[in-house]
């Protein structure tokens, strides 16, 4: 069965205040607090969607795969 391997890699920079307009980001946010909001706001895939990030610097390709192993 032939498949293909498809990826995607998205890139943007955001300060606290545009991931917590409310006003209500952790006083010190650290890597953990901000995958803890994307999570909260439903994972990567629906935070693409809802805070508009499409825009920002991406790249897609299509590969043909393979699990043959080559020597």
């Amino acid at each position: 069965m032939k498949k293909f391997k498809i990826s995607y890699e998205m890139e943007t920079v955001l300060d606290v205040e545009s991931m917590w307009p409310d006003g209500d980001a952790p006083e010190n946010p650290t890597v953990e607090d901000v995958k803890r909001l994307i999570n909260k706001h439903g994972g990567i895939y629906r935070v693409l969607d809802t805070w508009n990030l499409h825009h920002c610097e991406s790249d897609w390709n299509v590969m043909a795969y393979t699990t043959e192993v080559t020597k």
